[in-house]
Formats: C-alpha cells, structure tokens, sequence
C-alpha cells in the first residue's frame, strides 16, 4: 500500500515494518490536508486502516478499485494508522490486536 499526500508517495507495504522489526513511516501534514491510501497490486486489496484519533486524522472517504480510502487531517495532533486483526496479529513486535501501518503528525506549520 503506498500513501499520497502532499505531492510525495510513500510506500506503506514494508513487511519489516509491519511486523515491527523497523520503525513504522512517519507522515506529517498541516490541517485541511488529504492523505489517499492505495493498493499498489488491483487484484491484492488490503484492508483500509482505521485511525487511531478521527480527531486528528478522519476518513473522508472509503474508496474503490485500487483507492483505499481518503484521510483528512483535522487538527493539530498525532494519529495512528492501523490495520485491525480479528485474531492473533503475525504482528510480533506490536500490539496483538493490531498492525501499526503509519505515524501521522498534524501541525499547524509544515515541517
């Protein structure tokens, strides 16, 4: 899955961050900015990540085809992006009901 926000892309589909053997990206966006998740493969859709804050980050919209869905940054703050597990996360190095997808800091300046 990669994020686009901004004019950048990043790549969010890193299984060693996944799993928790790296550090999970970090995203920074000011308020009123989208954040578009995307499958990389159309024919392998992950699940859309929940945010850990609508208050920071909120989905504007679930998408379709190889679009996930569509954040917006809200206010200033700090969110997760989450893939929710209904079982024993492979997660080993992370909470076990979840996978930590991306860090996502609103500020009211660009960093």
């Amino acid at each position: 899955m990669v994020a686009r926000y901004g004019g950048r892309t990043v790549s969010l589909s890193d299984c060693a961050a996944l799993v928790g053997l790296e550090p999970a990206p970090r995203i920074k966006l000011v308020p009123g900015e989208e954040l578009t998740l995307l499958a990389q493969i159309k024919n392998v859709r992950p699940p859309l990540p929940t945010t850990t804050d609508p208050d920071v980050l909120r989905l504007e919209m679930a998408g379709s085809g190889s679009t996930l869905g569509t954040f917006k940054a809200e206010q200033a703050g700090r969110a997760q992006l989450v893939i929710e597990h209904p079982g024993k996360a492979v997660c080993v190095q992370q909470p076990t009901d979840r996978c930590l997808v991306a860090v996502v800091e609103v500020s009211i300046s660009p960093q």
